[in-house]
């Protein structure tokens, strides 16, 4: 991977231009480990225990996020990813954006929070992650294109699970 392919804050991407950079960054072709994400994200917080953890929260390197959570299988930098987690505001993503990338979606009622997620799978397998996941406060959603949300995750594995607050991908790492 190299220095240009990396989104940077530098480059006054709009979100959508950033949130398609970064699936970029997220292909197969790049090999997107726990360090090479960090360079574009941020650099991890400290934790108040001493002992390392497969799931970091990111201090944001770029001022549209107010928080980065990035879940790893194991605690190795160089370990499959299991899960990246972007939230706003001010980052404002058109769900019209998302789904033009990749149109195949489901919607799922979120039973322990309220509102919906907007589940997106499958992802063509040239990219690492298997789906993308943005919850909205919406309870009713007649038009998907119509939301705009601030978070979205992108979600590795080749498993899909249903739970009641919304679809996981599980068990392994790339695109199902």
């Amino acid at each position: 991977m190299t220095d240009e392919s990396l989104p940077r804050p530098a480059a006054r991407l709009s979100d959508v231009e950033w949130f398609h950079a970064f699936c970029d960054l997220l292909s197969r072709e790049h090999h997107p480990t726990f360090a090479s994400v960090c360079q574009v994200l941020g650099r991890p917080k400290p934790h108040s225990e001493e002992k390392p953890h497969s799931d970091e929260n990111i201090h944001p390197a770029d001022p549209r996020f107010s928080g980065i959570r990035v879940y790893r299988a194991a605690i190795e930098s160089t370990t499959p990813l299991n899960r990246i987690s972007l939230r706003g505001p001010p980052f404002s993503l058109p769900v019209a954006a998302l789904l033009h990338r990749f149109p195949r979606h489901r919607l799922k009622y979120n039973i322990y929070d309220g509102g919906q997620q907007v589940f997106v799978h499958p992802i063509p397998k040239r990219y690492e992650f298997s789906a993308l996941s943005a919850w909205t406060e919406s309870v009713v959603i007649t038009d998907a294109t119509k939301l705009v949300v601030d978070n979205v995750q992108f979600q590795f594995g080749n498993v899909i699970a249903e739970y009641m607050d919304g679809f996981w991908m599980q068990g392994g790492s790339g695109s199902a």
